[in-house]
Parts: C-alpha cells; structure tokens; sequence
C-alpha cells in the first residue's frame, strides 16, 4: 500500500512540473517567434524572366519581386534590389540596381555579340540580405545561345533549290492542306 502511495506522489509531481515547464517552453518559442517576426523578419526576392532561353544580340527582361518573407508583402527594410549576371567562370558579367517604392522593379541586360553561349547566372540581393548567408539570395539558371553555329538541319533548310545534298538528308517540302471538319463555311 505505502508502494502505491509513494508511485502516485511520484507520479503527481511529475506531471506538474512537466505541465510547468511545458508552460514556459510555449512561453518561449512564441516570445522567440514575436522576435523574428518583428525585428529580424527575412527578405526575399523573385525574379521573372521573359524567357527561360536567349540567343546573343537579344535583351534579358525581366520584373524582380521583393517581399517581406514573413508576410509576403512590400519590405520596408530594403529600397534597391541588386541584379547581378554571371557567366560560367563566375565572372561578373552586367549588373543593375533597382529603386522599388513598391513590391516590384522592371529592369533588362543587354546580351552583347561578344558573349560566350552557354550557362549564365542570374543573381538578386538586397544590401539587407548580405547581412546573412548568400544562399539566402535569389538565383536563377539562363541559357545564352550562340546562333553563328550552324547545324545539319539549318544548313539544309537554308541551301538553295537545284543544289545538291547529302543522300541521308534529301530536302522535302511538307504537303499541307486545311480541311473542314463539319458544319459549314459561315454561308446563311
């Protein structure tokens, strides 16, 4: 009997001080959460592009999105976005700043003649972002293709009637006809 006694104070001590401390441990991530939400809220940033492909000679568009990362709307902390373009050597390529009043910036890079095709990145920050890791920044994968590269198929479709061609590619034109499929033509 004293067994049991003992095993149920036990017990009942326990279980306050689990609700005790469980109390405070509520108490605690949400004053943690006020804090993060309040002072050292994140930044983030999306950029739209155009296309997800470009070839030399052609302009990069693109509209930059900078929001509040806690309630995705318009940051207060930040008024100039930075958009960075690299080749693939991690050489700075162009680089622009944006003044945003609002949640977006319009912005564009001109690829030159001069550029190497292949894979560029595009990155955006923020001054307040630079305070934390770079992972935290905006990155996106842009392919540049050179059109001075001639393949097969170009060259054939280009090359002039009456003359000739490799036997495994014979130039043919498609026959293509319009039916239609019912009704009639508008007639009344």
């Amino acid at each position: 009997m004293k067994k049991i006694i003992a095993f149920s104070i036990l017990c009942i001590l326990l279980c306050s001080f689990s609700f005790v401390f469980q109390n405070h441990f509520k108490e605690l991530v949400n004053e943690k959460l006020e804090e993060y939400s309040t002072t050292n809220a994140p930044e983030k940033i999306y950029v739209h592009t155009d296309k997800p492909y470009y070839s030399l000679n052609e302009t990069i568009w693109f509209t930059s999105y900078l929001v509040d990362g806690i309630t995705h709307e318009k940051s207060d902390k930040s008024w100039v976005i930075h958009v960075e373009l690299f080749d693939e050597k991690d050489s700075l390529v162009s680089k622009k700043k944006l003044f945003t009043n609002t949640i977006s910036a319009a912005g564009d890079f001109k690829i030159d003649k001069t550029w190497k095709s292949g894979k560029y990145l595009l990155r955006a920050y923020t001054n307040y972002m630079r305070n934390n890791s770079a992972d935290y920044f905006f990155k996106k994968e842009i392919n540049i293709w050179s059109t001075d590269t001639a393949d097969s198929l170009k060259l054939a479709l280009l090359k002039p009637e009456g003359t000739k061609t490799s036997p495994s590619f014979q130039q043919t034109r498609p026959d293509l006809q319009f039916f239609p499929e019912g009704g009639d033509f508008g007639c009344v």
